[in-house]
């Protein structure tokens, strides 16, 4: 008989991990189904003992044990994997169970159960055995060119070795892209592994990577990670300066802090590459907790003009008009027209989707808000659901719908101005510029999935002397470098409140300016804001000087350890909680204040934050605390914005 600690994959436990007997022996690693009030769930085995020698702990136990179910799969996860898990979920301030769960794909998750998946037989793994050597961990900052360059050599060199390559990227357009510049010789070892694929071929694709006998390439997103392969040798985390790599919801785990223990359990080398690496990952490289792969290059050159052009012109905010607000400058007109005549591509970005992303009184300066979100809204030329009114508003947060208001809220005036510029304006206003040129937009509105992208991408490139305009979709689908790029409308990204916005605007503002072979052109009513001379010169250096003397001033990570909690419903609800917050956390540095946007689907949104010291999390008692907490109240440990 055998005492087995099991981690169910149940996202209301609040314990870590419940115990089982079974007659059959376990291991850690094995996948289980358990008895769990009314239901059998699948749980991870992480201890098993013998029964004998638990005697003791089972005469004082105030509980009677339940007989494991059933066993569904031997060592269905490496060991390595558990323990990466388990660090994560402490350092998350989650439970490892809910960690795995985020990672492993539920089709997966699904046929283990279901005994439809089945793994190669292994031997059970021996304490300490080592496969690349031992733990590296490395920045790589350079051009994509040169990146995968890199790689392709790199891959050979693990396969020499009989190690498989993991390689991480956020962005399922990247896959193939990455795939057809690495798989000369080795198309047969090479596996995608995405959310764009249907249940069968995922299933299909993760047991042919955890089944091939050769080391393999795995590329994709997260669930690559939970391809059991003991020969894992390197762990690529590609444009790790990806805000997608933090999971937007419990247990709000971000995949690179995961990537780090699991190359480490693994004893092998975690590599972070960007053509700009993320300001935390420049922090740790200057304070020495990670290595250089090559060294890098801090100064991007680029064949492009670099022109930063002022849009301010002389109307003050509140005196501005759709006929006065000028959303194509001059010299952007002019290379509009160069375009069209030569025969060539441009590529104009605009912050936000729809028409305008603010409306606000010309009087009072009140701007139009949501009545379930308190979300600014945004005047679209249609409805998405393709509704009779030519003009609608529209909320970002919530999708609700809202015939557009001719009068102020606040204090009744007509004087109501759409401000900013959306991509469906800048369509608009290069369409009556040019009536007869050739316009691709891609934003939400206009293509809802990835193949929506890619074909309008493909179709704008097939088609000489075009215009795209697009967000950031439309940016990370354009994989070619065509003649001139312009950042129509930037300023919106830079309004919001956020300690990152300034590393992601120069981020965005450097992939432009790198997409371009002729000129990159950016608007903007801010011009004086460093930030564009950085992007000019394509000095990373200097921004990030900036950037991390504003951080460790203002106490902003990577300087800190932010931990944000936050509760939303009834304004009684809230309060009741932030009472409790106030109450349980006493004590500690802490700041409480209404979300960005404070109403979300007729729900009031708090956040508190906790600002640490480095090196002061995890911590033992308060980690206790936020497991104390009611599960109502959300814990985001190293959140991507305070918004």
């Amino acid at each position: 008989m055998y005492i087995v600690d099991v981690i169910p994959f149940s996202s209301g436990m609040k314990k870590e991990t419940l115990s089982y007997f079974t007659a059959k022996e376990v291991s850690p690693g094995d996948l289980v189904l358990v008895p769990l009030r009314s239901k059998k769930i699948p749980a991870l085995v992480v201890e098993s003992r013998s029964a004998r020698d638990a005697k003791t702990s089972l005469r004082q136990s105030a509980y009677g044990m339940r007989k494991i179910s059933e066993v569904k799969t031997e060592h269905f996860f490496l060991p390595p994997f558990i323990s990466a898990a388990e660090k994560s979920a402490k350092y998350f301030a989650s439970g490892t169970g809910a960690v795995i769960e985020t990672l492993v794909p539920k089709a997966v998750l699904l046929g283990a159960i279901a005994g439809t998946v089945s793994l190669p037989k292994r031997e059970k793994q021996k304490e300490g055995k080592k496969i690349h050597g031992h733990f590296e961990a490395y920045a790589f900052q350079t051009s994509l060119k040169d990146r995968l360059a890199a790689y392709k050599g790199l891959v050979r060199e693990e396969f020499a070795k009989n190690h498989s390559v993991l390689l991480l990227t956020p962005i399922a357009d990247d896959i193939s892209y990455i795939i057809s510049s690495l798989n000369k010789g080795i198309e047969e070892h090479i596996y995608a592994l995405h959310g764009g694929l249907t249940q069968k071929k995922l299933l299909e694709v993760w047991q042919g990577a955890a089944k091939d006998t050769h080391p393999v390439l795995i590329v994709g997103g997260s669930a690559s990670l939970s391809v059991p392969r003991e020969d894992i040798g390197t762990i690529i985390v590609e444009k790790e300066n990806s805000w997608t790599y933090k999971k937007e919801h419990r247990p709000f785990v971000d995949v690179r802090t995961f990537a780090l223990h699991f190359a480490d359990a693994l004893q092998a080398r975690v590599i972070f590459a960007a053509t700009v690496l993320s300001v935390e990952t420049l922090h740790k490289r200057e304070s020495g907790d990670i290595s250089d792969f090559v060294p890098p290059i801090f100064h991007i050159l680029s064949p492009a003009d670099t022109a930063i052009i002022d849009m301010r012109g002389t109307h003050s905010p509140l005196q501005l008009t759709p006929e006065t607000f000028t959303v194509i400058s001059d010299e952007l007109k002019t290379s509009i027209e160069e375009v069209r005549r030569e025969n060539q591509h441009i590529f104009l970005y605009a912050a936000r989707r729809g028409l305008y992303p603010m409306t606000i009184c010309g009087d009072c300066g009140t701007v139009v808000l949501c009545s379930r979100c308190a979300a600014p809204l945004v005047l679209h030329k249609e409805a998405q659901e393709k509704k009779a009114a030519e003009r609608v508003f529209l909320c970002h947060k919530c999708n609700e719908l809202n015939m557009v208001t001719d009068r102020c809220a606040h204090c009744h005036s007509w004087r109501l101005a759409p401000l900013g510029v959306g991509t469906e304006r800048v369509e608009e206003e290069v369409r009556r510029l040019f009536p007869t040129i050739k316009i691709t937009r891609v934003d939400k509105d206009k293509t809802k999935t990835r193949k929506d992208v890619e074909k309008a991408v493909a179709a704008f490139l097939d088609s000489p002397g075009s215009v795209l305009v697009g967000t950031e979709v439309a940016l990370s689908a354009l994989k070619k470098k065509i003649a001139v790029t312009s950042a129509v409308s930037i300023d919106p990204l830079l309004a919001l409140p956020s300690f990152r916005i300034s590393e992601r605007a120069f981020h965005i503002l450097i992939s432009l300016r790198e997409k371009a072979n002729k000129k990159c052109i950016i608007q903007t009513r801010m011009p004086a804001l460093p930030l564009f001379q950085y992007v000019r010169h394509g000095n990373i250096t200097e921004f990030y000087k900036e950037e991390i003397s504003s951080r460790r001033a203002l106490r902003y990570p990577p300087c800190t350890t932010l931990i944000k909690l936050t509760t939303s419903g009834t304004k009684e609800r809230i309060e009741k909680e932030a009472t409790l917050i106030k109450k349980h956390l006493h004590g500690y540095d802490m700041l409480m204040f209404p979300a960005f946007i404070s109403k979300v689907r007729g729900k009031y949104v708090m956040h508190a934050v906790l600002k640490l010291k480095q090196g002061e999390w995890p911590d033992e008692k308060l980690h206790k605390l936020l497991g104390e907490l009611p599960p109502s109240i959300a814990v985001n440990v190293d959140p991507e914005h305070l918004l």
